[in-house]
């Protein structure tokens, strides 16, 4: 790239413009709403813009205005995006009719067997209305039911009717906690509810139909195929999830290892995955070389491949790779090549075409970054390496691969999952030459089950296993940081910008550079100036109530009656604690003393203020003189209290009542209604989320 090139030539990527647009009018449609109503400026403007070029009758005046004709193709694009951003997220009926009576769903997806539910994604068919008839309908919701002999058998078509009290699916609003519910309302589910065992019934059994559940069918076949290969247990889970995109039966123990090590992208069908099965169909292929039809074998492999992405469900990872592959052996066949970065483009088009919401897609988002960190950032690194002679020139480009990927990856990583693999480079380097040795030896392992196949196949994945223990277990293998969305457009801009200036060599993009990183940094000081300081949290949970003491020197988790739920509060407050570069929590149950912290429950003394924990009938017979009463800044309402708020209020005066996210709802209700009668402000945890005590 010489010194007039920009930071991406059009002519190696016609499409771009039209992705970006596209991509416009996704955003605008999610910031905005309107509706289709909001695409109607961008499409005028397209038509004003359009007639005003093609009016024009000397070649001249067509070349002064051929500006028009670029803004008129990206308004139209802006507005193609927002009308399928809106369709797509349209498409589904979201509203419930008032009357709360029998509702008849089809269970439309494998049951998925829970601790203390059968979660069944369905869809609504009918709903009984006020004049004891049907209305037909059409909303997917999540139905969780109570496990019991018949729960336990449901599965995909069967239709049940079930007593309907649907409710909008709400998601854990703790600080920093992944927003699951905006996942499901994306993918279509709105309302979820739980069925008592007594609540539902079984009707009638729809046979699923249609070439998807055809193709289901063959994964599962697959899957089972590969539990009856004589290999460890963690090398069939590793074989499922590399081969069939069926990653659920990894441990989390493994999928932490591989996280840690920088190799979880193993774990999916990713576009390398996709090359490698690719190149393999090609390589079996190659007998159509000799004869007259040599264009059928890059025919044949696209079908084969589209086959493939077919039965694994389509993931965004191989639904790339396969667009870009088939745009590639397309070129074969017409004698044509393109470009693999418009290539790339051109696939994350079509995507969003079909479903803009990919575009939140984690998987989609890394992805295509790391395709395009290859192509940007590989000639720079290759550069760099040694690469003098055939050995060199090989190791340094297998490593020019992996650092591109690594490094254009890199912010989503750590925004995603807060976690920054030290030695992902080194396993990566390791692993990835001889990932297609290993894919050849499962396919071979599934399709001829021999034994020195699966021994050798056992051992290669067992092989991958090792290195990435081996890796996550040495000290500071990994590190866990926090960065936000404005962080990672800094880390973005500073790769991008930084490999522009060394590629084109021009020093006003360096100082441009530079200026963007000083004005981050002023607004990041100003920002965490002002920002409020942490001393406490009780988090949102509908099972536990768990108190978080904050300091400079301590992290202190508070669990009220409930004992043995690190994990699920670790996985609640995690991200949090990342963020804030908390000390490691210390889980404590009662009685401790310690700067500004003490607690002899159901009493709690915290920097100043009185804490008060009311979660069983101890006060019930607790008595105290008018006149007399105890000040308490904050009670907390936990599940097991029986006692009312109106008779604690003869016994302390009450700043302010915290009712918990564990506490029934009729409970809740009669806390509130009391909370009203008396005056007493209230805060509850089920609606407004997680209560943020601020220094």
């Amino acid at each position: 790239m010489n010194s007039n090139e920009g930071f991406l030539r059009v002519s190696e990527a016609p499409f771009l413009k039209y992705l970006l647009s596209f991509v416009f009018g996704i955003f605008l449609q999610m910031v905005f709403g309107g509706g289709y109503y909001l695409s109607l400026p961008f499409i005028v403007v397209s038509a004003i813009s359009f007639i005003y070029y093609y009016k024009a009758v000397l070649p001249r005046t067509k070349f002064v205005r051929r500006n028009f004709f670029g803004y008129a193709i990206f308004s139209l694009f802006i507005a193609l995006g927002i009308i399928d951003a809106t369709y797509v997220n349209q498409r589904y009926n979201t509203y419930l009719p008032i009357n709360r009576g029998y509702a008849i769903a089809l269970i439309t997806d494998d049951v998925v067997k829970k601790e203390r539910s059968i979660e069944c994604k369905t869809r609504i068919i009918e709903f009984e209305n006020s004049a004891n008839t049907t209305d037909e309908t059409y909303i997917n919701s999540i139905l969780y039911i109570e496990p019991d002999s018949s729960s336990v058998s449901l599965s995909k078509g069967d239709v049940i009717i079930f007593e309907q009290r649907l409710q909008p699916i709400k998601f854990s609003k703790n600080p920093e906690s992944f927003n699951y519910a905006l996942k499901l309302n994306r993918d279509g589910y709105i309302y979820s509810q739980y069925v008592t065992a007594n609540n539902w019934k079984k009707i009638d059994y729809i046979e699923p139909s249609g070439v998807i559940n055809k193709a289901e069918n063959v994964k599962k076949i697959l899957i089972k195929r590969v539990d009856i290969i004589p290999l460890s247990d963690n090398s069939k889970s590793l074989i499922k999830a590399m081969l069939l995109g069926e990653s659920s039966a990894v441990e989390d123990n493994t999928r932490a290892s591989f996280s840690a090590s920088g190799l979880s992208h193993i774990l999916a069908v990713s576009g390398l995955h996709v090359g490698i099965i690719v190149f393999i169909i090609y390589l079996f292929l190659f007998p159509f070389n000799y004869t007259k039809i040599s264009c059928v074998r890059p025919l044949i492999t696209i079908l084969i491949l589209w086959a493939y992405i077919f039965v694994i469900g389509f993931p965004p990872s191989g639904v790339r790779a396969a667009i870009m592959a088939s745009f590639v052996l397309m070129g074969e066949v017409f004698n044509r090549k393109g470009t693999t970065i418009n290539s790339l483009f051109v696939a994350a088009l079509f995507m969003l075409i079909y479903n803009p919401n990919y575009i939140y897609d984690v998987g989609f988002q890394l992805s295509f970054t790391a395709v395009f960190s290859i192509f940007y950032l590989y000639p720079i690194i290759f550069e760099i390496l040694p690469h003098s002679n055939r050995v060199s020139s090989y190791i340094s480009s297998i490593c020019s691969v992996t650092i591109a990927a690594q490094v254009g990856t890199l912010p989503l990583t750590i925004y995603y999952f807060h976690q920054l693999p030290l030695l992902g480079v080194f396993t990566n380097f390791i692993i990835i030459p001889l990932l297609p040795y290993i894919i050849i030896l499962s396919i071979f392992a599934i399709a001829l089950p021999l034994s020195w196949v699966c021994i050798s196949a056992d051992y290669a994945l067992k092989f991958v296993n090792y290195i990435s223990d081996f890796v996550s277990s040495l000290p500071y293998s990994s590190l866990s940081l926090y960065i936000d969305s404005y962080d990672i457009i800094l880390c973005f801009v500073v790769i991008y910008m930084g490999c522009w200036a060394l590629r084109s060599k021009r020093s006003e993009i360096l100082i441009s550079l530079l200026i963007i990183i000083l004005l981050f940094v002023c607004f990041r000081i100003y920002a965490n100036l002002s920002k409020e300081n942490y001393k406490g949290i009780i988090y949102d949970d509908n099972r536990i109530t768990a108190i978080n003491f904050i300091d400079k020197d301590y992290n202190y988790i508070l669990t009220i009656d409930t004992c043995g739920v690190e994990k699920k509060i670790d996985k609640i407050a995690n991200n949090f604690w990342i963020k804030e570069a908390l000390p490691d929590a210390k889980y404590i149950n009662d009685n401790i003393l310690d700067k500004g912290l003490y607690i002899t429950l159901p009493y709690i003394g915290y920097k100043g203020e009185k804490y008060l924990i009311l979660n069983s009938d101890y006060f019930e017979s607790k008595h105290i003189d008018s006149g007399k009463r105890l000040f308490i800044n904050k009670a907390i309402v936990c599940a097991g209290f029986k006692g009312s708020i109106a008779d604690l209020n003869n016994i302390f005066v009450f700043e302010k009542v915290i009712i918990a996210s564990n506490i029934n709802h009729f409970k809740r209700q009669s806390i509130i209604k009391e909370c009203n009668a008396l005056n007493i402000p209230f805060y509850d945890i089920k609606e407004k989320g997680a209560y943020i005590i601020f220094e």
